[in-house]
């Protein structure tokens, strides 16, 4: 099984070390971007497990990093960064079909507790997934095999019917 991947998204090198380190700790693979813009074709050519993404970025922002991904991706689990507190700006964010948001500076128990919460749901969406595709393989078949029951059964009384009219 491949190895979890996480997005980095900032546009100061800084920040994507620290979260890069990280992330290393915790032996997920990563990938960084400096803007939206390379993040969004990062995203579309190797499809992060989760992107950890800052607000305010030149070229394509965070939020519209988000909205885009959630296009290809309504699932992807996307945790914003941000170094303001501004509450309209994280209703946005979450509005938006983000998982989290932190704030700058970063405390690092926080974006730990962050990221392994994020990559649970990744998990268990992963696990749903699988059951659904399993239950309905097990569906198909089914239908398959009432449909093969019905057949013969209407072969049968097909025969029963033609059995009948010779006596008549």
């Amino acid at each position: 099984m491949e190895k979890e991947k996480i997005l980095i998204v900032d546009d100061e090198p800084g920040i994507r070390s620290f979260m890069s380190r990280i992330v290393e700790t915790l032996q997920y693979d990563h990938l960084e971007a400096s803007d939206g813009e390379e993040a969004l074709q990062l995203y579309i050519e190797h499809k992060a497990d989760l992107i950890l993404s800052d607000v305010r970025m030149p070229r394509l922002d965070g939020l519209g990093l988000l909205e885009q991904v959630k296009m290809i991706n309504p699932e992807q689990v996307v945790i914003m960064v941000t170094a303001f507190d501004d509450s309209d700006t994280v209703k946005k964010a979450l509005k938006a079909g983000a998982y989290d948001y932190i704030n700058k500076p970063l405390d690092l128990d926080e974006v730990i507790y962050s990221i392994q919460r994020g990559m649970e749901k990744v998990r268990f969406l992963r696990k749903l997934k699988d059951y659904q595709d399993n239950l309905e393989k097990q569906v198909a078949e089914q239908t398959k095999q009432i449909r093969k029951v019905f057949a013969g059964a209407l072969s049968a009384l097909a025969n029963a019917l033609e059995a009948k009219d010779v006596y008549t």
